[in-house]
């Protein structure tokens, strides 16, 4: 008797790249408690067991957006790397393009739901092999150069990180988001120049 096969691989993955699609719209667009699963499924053309198949629930969906954000994230700070930069140069840039980033309505939406979306420990599992750890990579070197001495990696990195994920937040009441962005990252700037030793 000939073994049935499931779903193929390549089906699979354009079905969770559709959904994730779909549902960063949604939440970026309405929030994380507004957004509707069945509005996401409607949207999609598949079965609701095919959302909770790949994802769980609204909350795992949600998960995976955050973790496609803060991907896409760290790979555009990491991209603000070139040769030639020192390791200085390489984290004020680096740090600059995050605040740059969430200027974007889209992007900030996400940001600011994933504190009541997901717990602590969740977005920390996620920030630790994606946006944080690249940071905490460029931090590293900057330590390597004799900055921060007598500073501990670990901490310092996760203060640093969340001056500016607070920051970024705060686009969100802002009057004049540019405005808001150069003194913030100004701020930024002199405070770690201040505290780098």
């Amino acid at each position: 008797m000939a073994k049935k096969h499931g779903p193929n691989k390549e089906n699979l993955e354009a079905t969770r790249r559709l959904f994730l699609s779909i549902a960063r719209n949604e939440f970026s667009t309405k929030g994380y408690y507004n957004a509707s699963t069945a509005e996401i499924v409607e949207e999609s053309g598949m079965a609701r067991g095919s959302l909770y198949y790949h994802f769980g629930d609204k909350k795992g969906l949600f998960r995976a957006v955050y973790e496609q954000l803060m991907l896409e994230m760290q790979e555009a700070v990491r991209a603000t790397t070139q040769d030639g930069k020192t390791p200085w140069d390489n984290l004020i840039a680096g740090c600059l393009k995050v605040l740059d980033l969430c200027t974007e309505d889209k992007t900030r939406r996400i940001v600011i739901d994933v504190h009541t979306a997901l717990t602590y420990q969740e977005r920390l599992e996620i920030l630790h092999h994606t946006l944080l750890d690249e940071l905490m990579g460029q931090l590293h070197e900057v330590m390597k150069s004799g900055y921060f001495k007598n500073y501990d990696l670990r901490t310092l990195g996760l203060m640093m990180f969340g001056m500016l994920s607070e920051s970024s937040r705060s686009f969100e009441l802002a009057q004049d988001i540019p405005a808001s962005r150069a003194l913030v990252g100004k701020t930024f700037i002199n405070f770690l120049e201040a505290a780098r030793g």
